[in-house]
């Protein structure tokens, strides 16, 4: 094949877009399935997915977990130090990332230094959470605002293949909380590293058979707990830079945020939009390639929603991570 290596090009090309945009959210489906989906053979999309991974476009490929099914809530936070080193402020980036209870960990300017997601089970553990991940920089810490996550809705771009525009919904109430097992955990903790692990890999690793593997897939399917399968990409590699839009609303109404939501994936470059109870309403992450692109789709927003939308503030990541996937163990005392 002529094409050029990721990291040299700005573009993919049309069949390694249509394939990348099969999978995005479909990322546990099979080569023979994503195939027959795309109209090209097997072995084709195996080389692209695998050329994709092991250049880096393809970041992660993981399971989708509600955590309000295991009686988590997960909370964002944003933290703004003032006084703190480059040295410092590395170093506990460094401490943060083995965090257990941590989610996401994301490097920001202008406002925020930084953002964590975090899982905790009710407000004494968030408090001991927040101050076990604030205590390495003492007084620098300036401002921190929290908001809790209460749905989110996952969906895919235009950037890939404009045929490919599924938006995967959040369910509309949170599930009832689900008892899972050792073997469980262990399931969705391999699903978490890589959602197209095999079903005869798990077994082997949870001492199971992979009919049973199957089947507990199916049940935590079935109750929510695991809500779709997702390949995360590299955009960077395309010239795109992720930004977080956090708007605030007049009346955060379900109908407005619903209508919201839906304006902005139809921009074609918004695939994750959380509703939030905090100072921010809406959290939506979005894919650009120019601060005018940006301004833009931003001013077209605002313009439907001239008399819902009070303010809608830019956070840029520089880089953003996820740490664990699953709210499975104790924030650790690393500190």
């Amino acid at each position: 094949m002529n094409s050029k290596r990721l990291q040299n090009e700005t573009n993919l090309s049309p069949t390694a877009c249509r394939i990348f945009a099969a999978l995005e959210l479909r990322a546990r489906d099979s080569y023979t399935q994503i195939a027959k989906r795309t109209k090209l053979s097997e072995q084709l999309v195996k080389y692209h997915v695998h050329r994709g991974k092991d250049e880096g476009f393809v970041s992660e490929m993981t399971a989708i977990f509600d955590p309000t099914a295991l009686g988590y809530t997960l909370y964002i936070v944003y933290l703004r130090f003032s006084g703190a080193s480059s040295e410092s402020e590395r170093r506990w980036f460094k401490k943060t990332e083995r965090c257990k209870g941590v989610m996401v960990l994301a490097d920001t300017f202008e406002r925020w230094n930084a953002i964590v997601a975090v899982f905790a089970k009710d407000a004494n553990h968030l408090d001991r959470i927040i101050n076990t991940l604030t205590r390495p920089m003492k007084d620098k810490v300036v401002e921190m605002q929290v908001t809790t996550r209460l749905r989110c809705h996952y969906g895919s771009t235009c950037i890939l293949n404009k045929s490919y525009q599924v938006i995967k919904p959040a369910p509309a109430t949170p599930p009832p909380i689900v008892r899972v097992d050792e073997k469980d955990l262990k399931i969705m903790h391999m699903l978490a590293i890589d959602a197209r692990v095999s079903a005869r890999r798990i077994g082997t690793y949870v001492e199971l058979s992979p009919s049973t593997v199957q089947n507990r897939i199916a049940q935590l399917e079935a109750k929510k707990v695991i809500v779709g399968y997702r390949a995360i990409y590299d955009y960077s590699r395309l010239g795109y830079f992720v930004s977080r839009l956090l708007f605030r609303l007049a009346e955060p109404a379900s109908t407005i945020t619903n209508q919201i939501t839906k304006e902005l994936f139809r921009t074609g470059k918004v695939n994750v939009v959380a509703r939030h109870l905090g100072f921010a309403d809406l959290d939506a992450r979005c894919l650009t390639r120019s601060i005018n692109h940006l301004s833009s789709l931003i001013s077209g927003i605002r313009d439907k929603f001239v008399d819902d939308i009070l303010r809608v503030d830019i956070v840029p990541i520089l880089r953003w991570q996820f740490v664990n996937h699953l709210p499975i163990t104790e924030i650790e005392e690393l500190y």
